[in-house]
Order: C-alpha cells, then sequence, then structure tokens
C-alpha cells in the first residue's frame, strides 16, 4: 500500500476530463506533496494508498479550481464605496482609487485572493500596475497566476462621462517601461484596453513580454475588457 498525505472521497467528482465534466461517481482521490497521484473508484483507491488524513465528501461535489480570469485584486479595497452612484467608474471608483497608495492596494489584493481560494478559486487573471506584491502573495499561498501589467496611455484624472480620453505617449512609455517580470510567474504587458491607447503602445506591448514570456504570431496580449 502507497502512503500519500491526503485521501478524499465522495459521490461526485467533476475531473473536467474525458466527455463533457468528466462525471465520476462513488469517486476517490489521493493526493500527495500538492499533487493528484490518483482518482478512481473508491474501493480501488482505498485499497491502494493509505493516508494520515481523509477527507469524506458525502454529499459534496469534487471540482478542479476554479479559475477567475478578469480582476483587479487591488481595487477590493474599495468595494461597495460607490454602489449607489451614477457613472460610478468616473465619479466613484477614479477619484477614489487615485487616493490609493501601494499598501493599500497590496491589502486589497491579499483580501480579494483569500476570498477566492475560500471560495474555491486557485487560478487568478489579475490586472495592475504594480503587480509585484501580487505575484509574491500569489506564490506565498500556492497559487497560480496569469498576471498582467497594464500599460496605458490615457491620462489618469476624473473624466466625465461621454468625455474622450486624454493621450499622453510618454506616460505610456513609462508605463512599459516600468514591468519587470521579476518573478516566475507567467506576466504579460498590455494596454488596459483598446480606447486607453492611442496606437503606439501597441506595437510596444508586443515586444515586451514581462517574465520573457513573449506572444507569437497568432497568439492575442491579454486586455482589458470593458
Amino acid at each position: 500500500m502507497t502512503q500519500v498525505d491526503l485521501l478524499v472521497k465522495g459521490p461526485h467528482f467533476y475531473t473536467m476530463q474525458g466527455d463533457g465534466v468528466g462525471y465520476q461517481g462513488d469517486t476517490a482521490m489521493a493526493v500527495d506533496r500538492g499533487r493528484i497521484v490518483a482518482i478512481a473508484p473508491q474501493e480501488q483507491v482505498m485499497a491502494e494508498y493509505s493516508a494520515p488524513r481523509t477527507l469524506d465528501a458525502a454529499g459534496h461535489a469534487v471540482l478542479p479550481g476554479f479559475i477567475d480570469a478578469h480582476m483587479h485584486t487591488g481595487l477590493c479595497i474599495l468595494r461597495g464605496l460607490a454602489q449607489d452612484t451614477n457613472n460610478w467608474m468616473m465619479y466613484g471608483l477614479g477619484p477614489f482609487s487615485a487616493q490609493l497608495n501601494p499598501a493599500a492596494m497590496e491589502a486589497g489584493s491579499q483580501l480579494a485572493i483569500l476570498e477566492g481560494l475560500r471560495a474555491g478559486t486557485t487560478t487568478f487573471g489579475d490586472y495592475g500596475s504594480q503587480m509585484d506584491g501580487v505575484c509574491r502573495f500569489i506564490e506565498r499561498v500556492g497559487a497560480r497566476g496569469r498576471i498582467t501589467v497594464t500599460v496605458r496611455e490615457a491620462v489618469r484624472r476624473v473624466y466625465n462621462p461621454g468625455e474622450l480620453y486624454e493621450f499622453d505617449a510618454g506616460y505610456g512609455r513609462q508605463t512599459l517601461a516600468e514591468n519587470h517580470g521579476s518573478t516566475r510567474l507567467p506576466t504579460w504587458t498590455s494596454v488596459l484596453a483598446v480606447h486607453c491607447a492611442a496606437g503606439q503602445g501597441l506595437p510596444g506591448c508586443g515586444r515586451h513580454g514581462g517574465s520573457g514570456l513573449r506572444p507569437g504570431a497568432g497568439q492575442q496580449l491579454p486586455q482589458h475588457h470593458q
């Protein structure tokens, strides 16, 4: 019998392998050193593996970790701020987010990531301008990340609804140069959205790939969509 760290057994497993959602009934899973080493019928797994800890998921379903592909975790600290404000992004989020310092945004990121993990999210697609702290925290908690350091040429100020953005190519080059890709997590540099770059920044993003991951022919740069 093989010794592992953890056994999980339950009536409903959704493996996302094979047909459909990969449903398997009356199944058990063996986990060792943070890796799933077996998923098979309960009788087989319980006969082949032993562990100091067994989770009985009776009455529950076991699923792979969720993926949140679009987050701004640093702004989590402002949640609920402008729920009743007309033009919430312009007159609520914009003015208050301009007052956040890096420490406040890092605290918001940690809160969002911890709450996401509690809810079953294990991969975070996060967008922001200062992401080194986010990368360190994701590594610390053992989660996965697809991190985008956003680039924008639109000057940061409060705009009125319908007002056209004011572009500054120098500001765009500055935000592009600030991406260092200093962690092992996959990191991209990309425009916040097409309407946040006047055009010069788009080719520049294609020449920079964060931690060395550069989009090739036919690949798309990650981008914020509204």
